[in-house]
């Protein structure tokens, strides 16, 4: 079952970068974007210690480049013999939406 990515309206987000970073090697970790339904699937290394997941998306306002991370609907750490499922939402709060 694959990860999705959404906006705050519920609206599938593409090419967003997806993550698993190992916690114990900082050098390692797995990428990924989401495809056109905003959906992501990363196949990373069987290493030892947890992994974290993460996301960010890159946007262009004014002129200039962000790169926002998104909010992962469960943040703790998992094995890496188990993976795990992450969903994501990019909650735009603020005065600039």
């Amino acid at each position: 079952m694959p990860g999705v990515v959404k906006d705050s309206a519920g609206q599938p987000l593409t090419g967003v970068q997806v993550f698993a970073d190992n916690t114990l090697y900082s050098t390692t970790n797995a990428l990924g974007k989401t495809d056109a339904w905003g959906c992501h699937r990363i196949t990373r290394p069987r290493e030892v210690g947890t992994w974290r997941a993460g996301a960010s998306v890159q946007r262009t306002s004014g002129g200039e480049a962000w790169e926002p991370w998104l909010h992962a609907d469960n943040g703790a750490a998992f094995p890496g013999d188990q993976g795990a499922v992450r969903h994501f939402i990019w909650r735009r709060t603020g005065q600039s939406q």
